[in-house]
């Protein structure tokens, strides 16, 4: 388990200590129509206090009813002393970033995507295979009235694949161990999977 030793003079949480001022992620609960509450609050006491009125008329002319919710949003901390700003504030996020670090080596191109690419080179029977989404693509209209388009949108999800092979040269090289590796010899195949559905994942886009 990490450890992260703090200087004695980084260490005060008295009024004479150093301030820092800084931003951080807080959970902010809000009520759509009085503004900001307790954290984590399910109700809202002026709601309560005064209920909304029932509007009358058709239903497009009514308003919204008042909705609590709670979001992370980046807030100001002002004149935190050093030593509490350490304790509650850096070393949660440096424990946090010690352990996301591993997910980045095992998912990262430079340490274990590197690896498996060189042994995947070294053995012209693998096959290596990558999968990736690219940003949603949204029609956009120029020129025209809104009217004709107004709740008509469209957005479009792609999925590419690749998959990369040896030739069957390479292949009957090595098995007369006389194969030496050469970028000549990969073969890349690739399919773009489109879809047209809200959702962005491979259930829509292989359907």
């Amino acid at each position: 388990r990490p450890a992260y030793p703090i200087p004695m003079e980084e260490q005060g949480t008295d009024a004479n200590a150093p301030k820092i001022n800084s931003h951080v992620y807080r959970n902010v609960t809000e009520c759509s129509w009085h503004g900001v509450l307790a954290t984590n609050a399910k109700k809202c006491p002026e709601c309560e206090a005064s209920p909304p009125p029932a509007a009358a008329g058709s239903a497009k002319k009514r308003p919204k009813p008042p909705k609590i919710r709670t979001r992370k949003q980046l807030t100001q901390i002002l004149n935190v002393p050093i030593g509490t700003f350490h304790a509650e504030y850096y070393l949660p996020a440096l424990k946090k970033l010690a352990y996301h670090r591993p997910h980045c080596t095992i998912l990262g191109k430079n340490f274990c995507g590197a690896e498996r690419l060189a042994a995947f080179k070294r053995k012209p029977a693998a096959i290596r295979t990558r999968r990736d989404y690219a940003e949603r693509l949204a029609a956009a209209f120029n020129l025209e009235i809104q009217c004709d388009h107004f709740g008509n949108g469209r957005s479009l999800s792609m999925e590419g694949s690749a998959v990369e092979t040896f030739c069957a040269r390479a292949v009957a090289a090595l098995k007369n161990d006389v194969w030496q590796m050469s970028d000549d010899d990969l073969r890349m195949v690739f399919h773009s999977h489109l879809s047209d559905d809200s959702r962005q994942d491979a259930a829509t886009t292989h359907a």
